[in-house]
């Protein structure tokens, strides 16, 4: 049987003759978001390798993983290539290896991000790979690149055509990022490719910088987490754990102590609480969200106004559920679109206070 790419050639990735002067983007004329001192040699990390250590092994395992990873850059090169060398490399049957190899590349147009294209990683790939895109047209670009949500990132190149310019991109006009910390949903599972979870949504929205801490499987609540999370600087923090909380017992020994410490610490800083996105809630569930409400309602009776509850319940009321997950629990793109929607809307009505 013929390969499929031999039977319908919108399959093909172009090919590219072109010769391209490839940069690190470590390098100055890069700004890198979403990720942990990333001027330092070594893999990309989220934070710091020592909290990680202290929160689990299985966290640790995650903190290279660059979900939420971003960088940004302007050129008037028509074609961009990237090469790619990669850490971890995870192939499951419900998640496409563009979200775990690949980077989306977007243009900032009049303040909005648009989507351009996407770099592929060969089917074959193992540690690194080299591929481009062609833009149809030379004019000057401001660039955002995402990086994969489920895959690591030891170095990262960006090819540009010789003769062609780079400079410092479009900047986000408020330099603190919003903070999210949960599950495997957070950190961007099942998304068709990077830049199609619902944070790196919520950040086109809301035209800000994000710091995804979402840890498959493995957002427990650990303290050593939430002390780690109360030290940042940032907008607004969004707690997104309760799928990964193993029962009910768990989330409530932790729930309210996480956000406690991020209190104590932050006194004013919006906290916006998430359970997760089930539409129909069966005694559990019910149970859990009563959970996370309740810190919620502890919160305001304390005489905090900067405390925001969104359920679960309501993200896929619009379709009845069936079409927004890949397998029952890990949203697709539109699941994905209306988590951002209801839990952005939240986040804007925090940041107007």
């Amino acid at each position: 049987m013929k390969k499929l790419e031999e039977i319908d050639h919108n399959f093909v990735q172009s090919e590219d003759n072109s010769e391209f002067i490839f940069h690190d983007i470590r390098t100055e004329s890069f700004q890198i978001y979403g990720l942990y001192e990333p001027q330092k040699e070594g893999p990309f990390r989220r934070f710091p390798e020592e909290v990680a250590r202290r929160t689990s092994e299985s966290v640790y395992e995650l903190h290279t993983i660059t979900a939420g990873g971003r960088v940004r850059f302007r050129t008037d090169s028509q074609r961009i290539a990237v090469r790619a060398s990669l850490g971890v490399i995870w192939r499951m049957a419900h998640m496409s290896l563009a979200l775990n190899a690949g980077f989306a590349l977007y243009e900032v147009r009049g303040g909005e991000e648009q989507y351009l294209k996407t770099f592929l990683p060969p089917v074959d790939v193992v540690d690194s790979y080299e591929t481009s895109v062609d833009l149809k047209s030379q004019k000057e670009r401001d660039l955002v690149l995402y990086f994969p949500n489920y895959g690591g990132v030891e170095k990262l190149e960006i090819g540009l055509v010789p003769g062609t310019t780079l400079g410092v991109g479009n900047t986000y006009a408020n330099p603190l990022p919003i903070v999210f910390y949960g599950s495997s949903i957070t950190q961007g599972g099942c998304a068709s490719r990077p830049g199609n979870d619902y944070i790196a949504m919520i950040s086109r929205r809301l035209h800000c910088d994000v710091l995804n801490l979402g840890f498959s499987g493995n957002a427990k609540g650990e303290t050593a987490m939430a002390e780690y999370i109360a030290s940042l600087p940032m907008r607004a923090f969004v707690l997104d754990y309760d799928h990964n909380a193993p029962d009910a017992d768990h989330l409530r020994r932790t729930h309210e102590l996480f956000f406690q410490i991020i209190r104590k610490h932050q006194p004013e800083l919006p906290v916006v609480f998430v359970t997760r996105p089930k539409l129909r809630l069966d005694a559990q569930e019910v149970q859990r969200r009563g959970i996370v409400f309740r810190t919620y309602q502890n919160a305001i009776a304390a005489g905090d106004r900067h405390v925001y509850f969104v359920s679960g319940s309501q993200m896929f009321a619009r379709t009845g559920g069936g079409d927004c997950t890949v397998d029952g629990t890990h949203p697709n793109d539109l699941g994905f679109f209306y988590m951002a929607e209801t839990i952005g809307a939240a986040l804007e009505e925090a940041l107007r206070g």
